[in-house]
């Protein structure tokens, strides 16, 4: 099986995105770079195993190594459950290699239910204070509620298997507040008010073109698309697609790659290749009393 997952950047989980957002030169040493990992044909992972872990360690490590997970399903939860707007469940199969490890995290406000399928796994939790390990041996159900802290480690000599489900927030996405590296050439718009004339309720909105430019590290600000859906197409390079939808794994784009945003989701993107990337966009957004399209123009 090819790691490399289309829709989701393999051994990237926990808090990597929130370390990809503070690279540093000296961090570069110590983690494989975009264009090594879809060049090659071993996993994407990241970050290099922590020399000395050992079950207990706390709080562990930051990262996730030598962990892949494999989306299967997600659905939004408040179309069946009232008061859960901006939830979805979301279903996961991971695979842990040997020596591999799920970092440090907590489940606030994301419980989680993990089945062990195969296999062995030391887990390191903090419990009303108390650092304690156990040794999770499969097949298992194991129940993570709010308030959980741990980390897990795979010291066999054999994968292991499980099925994680869980109910992310789909508006929940640290990230920049601002854009850095990035150039946006504005191509043209139409408005609605033109183009659709017989439906007044979006006569406001703003069919809006651009080319956007992205320097090695460039990154653009958290955006929220609630009211103001999106289309991308991936011109050239590789970016990294950060979604609430998929929090925390960030999304590989590359070259021919779609994405949509829509009610619910939030996103950023972000350029660790070391080349230069470009988007194509088209945003819909309310442009006021559309001046230019009531004079016509465009």
């Amino acid at each position: 099986m090819h790691w490399i997952l289309k829709n989701s950047i393999a051994g990237l989980a926990g808090m990597v995105m929130m370390a990809a957002l503070h690279t540093s030169a000296s961090a570069h040493d110590e983690a494989f770079t975009l264009k090594e990992c879809l060049d090659g044909d071993e996993p994407c992972v990241f970050q290099r195993a922590k020399k000395g872990l050992k079950p207990g360690d706390w709080p562990g490590p930051a990262h996730h190594f030598n962990i892949y997970n494999d989306p299967l399903a997600t659905f939004d939860l408040s179309k069946d459950l009232k008061g859960m707007v901006g939830r979805q469940v979301r279903v996961r199969y991971w695979v842990m290699e040997p020596g591999g490890y799920i970092g440090y995290h907590k489940h606030n406000d994301r419980p989680a239910y993990v089945y062990l399928i195969s296999g062995r796994v030391k887990e390191t939790k903090k419990i009303d204070g108390t650092t304690k390990t156990f040794d999770l041996i499969a097949p298992l159900a194991v129940p993570e509620s709010n308030g959980t802290e741990h980390w897990w480690v795979n010291e066999t000599d054999e994968p292991v298997t499980m099925v994680a489900v869980d109910i992310p927030s789909t508006m929940f996405l640290p990230g920049p507040t601002k854009d850095v590296g990035i150039t946006a050439e504005d191509l043209s718009s139409m408005y609605f008010v033109n183009e659709y004339p017989l439906i007044p309720k979006h006569k406001n909105v703003e069919m809006r073109g651009r080319v956007i430019t992205f320097e090695p590290d460039g990154t653009t600000m958290v955006q929220d698309h609630t009211g103001e859906p999106r289309t991308a197409y991936v011109l050239s390079g590789s970016l990294l697609e950060h979604r609430s939808d998929t929090w925390p794994n960030p999304v590989v784009r590359q070259a021919g790659d779609v994405s949509v945003g829509t009610r619910g989701v939030r996103t950023y993107w972000q350029n660790i290749s070391g080349e230069p990337a470009k988007l194509f966009m088209v945003d819909f957004i309310d442009c006021g009393d559309c001046d230019q399209a009531k004079s016509g123009g465009q």
